[in-house]
């Protein structure tokens, strides 16, 4: 692993800090906005750029507030080669519209459907149903050797 975050991001901390100052968590949220999509990634990146002496910690206490460094210089032919490298482009068919209804299409249940409330247990429940809307003896039998096991869990030696 490098000691330095990647020229990438490198220029995208440097964009979002400018010549202010700026708390570490509005940092990550303005660097995530240059593309960057995981904050685990971009929260190593910005303590790697602290290591390295990319961006200088202003003030003490709790709170982290960064600043950019004036002596730092990024290497513009290595920021020019990443720029160009880095393709933004949407693959055909795949809009984000059509990627969450497909995703959401995937799950059932009360959490993701508009429709009437079903038990908790979501599908097999509903297919089992009978015409009265009752479940069969079994799946509440179920229902309820889970709720015991799930107490006889958290209350185990409680009397």
């Amino acid at each position: 692993m490098s000691a330095i975050p990647s020229v990438a991001m490198q220029h995208a901390i440097a964009l979002s800090l400018g010549a202010s100052v700026v708390r570490s968590a509005d940092l990550i949220d303005r660097v995530m906005e240059h593309g960057f999509h995981y904050r685990g990634y971009v929260s190593n990146a910005v303590a790697k750029a602290v290591r390295c002496g990319m961006i200088l910690r202003v003030g003490e206490g709790v709170a982290r507030n960064y600043r950019l460094n004036p002596d730092w210089k990024i290497d513009q032919v290595a920021l020019a080669a990443a720029q160009a490298q880095r393709v933004r482009g949407i693959r055909p068919g795949t809009t984000g519209a059509q990627k969450a209804r497909s995703a959401a299409g995937g799950y059932e249940g009360p959490a993701f459907d508009k429709g009437p409330l079903m038990p908790s247990i979501g599908t097999v429940c509903q297919s089992q149903e009978d015409l009265e809307g009752e479940l069969p003896p079994y799946l509440g039998g179920r229902l309820v050797d889970s709720l015991h096991s799930h107490f006889d869990r958290i209350f185990g030696g409680v009397e």
